[in-house]
């Protein structure tokens, strides 16, 4: 589903681009996202399986059947496992049979797309709602969301470091990861994971780039940083912005972000200390594998083991570290497995690096790794671009260990 929406996405962006980059718009959008409509995302799952039609009430929202697909995560699971393994993908030109009264329902254009556009503005909605166009085309709905931006990255500072050691004593949490840090213990992260060289054998270990820097950075893990790991020998992240606009044409980002740090590590896996709290995959995930709203877990050095779901792909949105803003594009959001009626977390200072597993399938999947986080929800980069920049950086195909 992801590959199919990447696609959309590069074929709607440079019009959406010309309407909130323009004057008008440009100091109130802050990023543009696409999503697909959750009702007909449970339903388009189900269909091959023999659907009946069932209702969707605007006054009550999930419920019956969608509800047991959209929250069930053993149903979702089965479902998920029987497409795979009859090799479905999602079709984007399916309607449900109450489509049109679905739309009407939702204040949809007329045979709407089930692709949606999510924009984040900085100023209240309610204020501005005659402002804003409500679909693109004529036939791709836009939601609005305050969200004040930028995302943070979300390493933890020196600083932190004690609080988050303090934390994990306290709250007992024996789940957390492995943790990271660079050569000055400056900034710390999560050990996401391990992969291997399929030439040469050698373990490579893959975090994030805010956390670690770049090329020749010495990665260290332990209390107080005493295990040497190893140095980083790839680095990739969008470059910095230099104006204040920065997801603007002329800063365009990647449509592959990816922040990036590759250690080549120096002493066996199984010498890292609690590294057996990290789930192995036993396969890298490309995008067309990947759909929107499947249950995935990570295992961060702060929050422990948590569980989300794969939230909309990101066309633009700024990222922030200590001031500075990059622009990223291509990128995934994890929103909560529930509505929350009070933003929590889902990532904290501390989790950046943690590999995102969806773990419902026979197979763990890697789909991805955390890097920032704001108002209950997280961002984080595809497993596939990330793999495919570290390949083309260290020369070498890589593999998950055995």
């Amino acid at each position: 589903m992801i590959d199919e929406l990447i696609k959309i996405g590069q074929e709607l962006e440079p019009g959406l681009r010309d309407l909130f980059m323009s004057w008008k718009y440009k100091d109130m959008v802050t990023g543009v996202a696409i999503d697909v409509d959750p009702y007909w995302e449970a339903v388009e799952l189900l269909s091959p399986f023999g659907y009946i039609d069932f209702g969707y009430d605007p006054y009550i929202g999930i419920g019956g059947r969608y509800g047991d697909i959209y929250y069930n995560e053993d149903y979702r699971s089965q479902l998920r496992l029987r497409r795979s393994v009859q090799n479905l993908k999602a079709d984007f030109n399916y309607r449900p049979g109450n489509w049109d009264s679905y739309c009407r329902s939702m204040r949809y254009p007329y045979n709407a797309s089930p692709v949606i556009i999510r924009v984040s503005i900085n100023v209240p909605l309610y204020r501005n709602s005659e402002n804003f166009p409500t679909s693109f085309r004529e036939r791709y709905p836009i939601v609005y969301e305050e969200k004040r931006g930028p995302a943070k990255l979300i390493m933890s500072e020196i600083a932190d470091f004690v609080r988050d050691v303090t934390s994990r004593l306290l709250n007992r949490q024996s789940r957390s990861a492995p943790e990271i840090f660079n050569d000055d213990l400056s900034n710390s992260g999560t050990i996401g994971g391990i992969l291997r060289g399929v030439k040469t054998n050698k373990l490579y270990l893959l975090t994030c780039g805010h956390v670690l820097g770049g090329k020749g950075k010495i990665a260290l893990s332990g209390k107080s940083g005493r295990n040497i790991l190893g140095k980083v020998v790839h680095f990739s992240m969008p470059p910095v912005s230099l104006t204040p606009d920065v997801c603007s044409a002329v800063t365009h980002p990647d449509e592959r972000s990816v922040d990036l740090s590759v250690v080549e590590l120096q002493i066996p896996n199984a010498d890292i200390p609690h590294i057996e709290k990290l789930t192995v995959p036993g396969t890298i995930t490309p995008v067309s594998d990947i759909r929107v709203n499947d249950i995935v877990t990570f295992v961060g050095k702060t929050s422990g083991r948590i569980k989300a779901r794969m939230g909309p792909l990101t066309l633009w949105y700024p990222f922030e570290q200590k001031g500075v803003q990059r622009c990223f594009g291509g990128v995934f959001m994890l929103k909560p497995i529930e509505k929350q009626y009070v933003n929590e977390p889902i990532a904290k200072p501390g989790d950046s690096g943690a590999w995102v597993i969806n773990e419902t399938s026979l197979i763990p999947k890697w789909y991805g790794m955390v890097t920032a986080a704001e108002d209950g929800v997280a961002y984080g980069c595809f497993a596939e671009f990330i793999v495919t920049s570290a390949e083309n950086g260290i020369g070498e195909q890589l593999k998950c260990i055995d």
